[in-house]
């Protein structure tokens, strides 16, 4: 099928038909959102549900991401962001779980209500400085809403929206080229009176977000049984819901081809 200007073809190791449809994406057709732009994204060597499982790593927020869209070794720093964040999935029912100084409003997910393939992280910036000391008034994003929203493991959209703009939606989606190694596609749209270069703007900026987290993603192993401590995210959760998408018949880990 066609969506948001994407082909999308289902793969199922057992040929099952598909059990869900890429709501993240008809529904920025149904909504009529102006398409602003595609944006280059290097591949990516990382395992395919690296990306998902960031929408249960809150912590990574206060050290990877302290610095908006900058690269730790970058020697002019301009942005440092105290972020506040919460985790929905059906699986944990209607009360998210995180920090409860991530600010809600109306228009929020109520993880009840979503389907049993969609992971939400809620994000919202509860102290911005300039230059790392110098206060940002807090009435200059609170009006910001920002959400990511995971459609399985390789399907992706930021959500950026104000009370006084409209929002911006960027889509991102990984694609296997062969074993650790995906194509990253990126796309931005945005409601009509949102201004495109902001939204254009903000697609560059998830890009260089997301390049933060490239040096973990790319080298992380998985250990099992977690080493968790107090107040990480909910990871037992997102293995659970991980399993949905695999089969008895699944491709295995020592298993290197790709021939599908």
């Amino acid at each position: 099928m066609e969506a948001a200007g994407c082909v999308l073809v289902w793969f199922h190791a057992d040929k099952e038909p598909p059990w869900y449809q890429p709501t993240l994406l008809t529904d920025i057709d149904n909504q009529g959102m102006v398409h602003v732009g595609d944006f280059a994204v290097p591949d990516w060597e990382m395992h395919l549900c690296e990306v998902s499982a960031n929408a249960c790593d809150w912590y990574h927020f206060k050290t990877v991401h302290q610095w908006l869209g900058q690269k730790p070794n970058a020697m002019f720093k301009w942005i440092w962001v105290s972020h506040a964040c919460k985790t929905h999935m059906k699986l944990l029912g209607a009360e998210p779980t995180g920090d409860s100084n991530c600010q809600r409003d109306p228009l929020s997910p109520d993880g009840a209500s979503l389907p049993d393939e969609m992971i939400v992280l809620e994000e919202s910036p509860v102290v911005i400085k300039l230059l790392g000391f110098l206060p940002i008034p807090s009435f200059t994003f609170n009006h910001f809403r920002a959400e990511a929203w995971f459609q399985g493991p390789q399907l992706s959209v930021f959500r950026v929206r104000s009370s006084w703009l409209g929002e911006a939606r960027i889509l991102f989606c990984f694609c296997p080229e062969k074993p650790f190694q995906q194509r990253c596609l990126c796309r931005a749209y945005c409601t009509p009176w949102f201004p495109k270069a902001l939204a254009r703007f903000l697609a560059r900026h998830a890009i260089a977000t997301i390049e933060q987290d490239r040096t973990v993603w790319e080298n992380k192993l998985t250990c099992n049984p977690k080493m968790l401590v107090a107040k990480d995210g909910p990871f037992a959760a997102y293995g659970s819901w991980v399993k949905q998408f695999y089969s008895e018949s699944s491709v295995t880990w020592d298993d290197s081809s790709l021939d599908w």
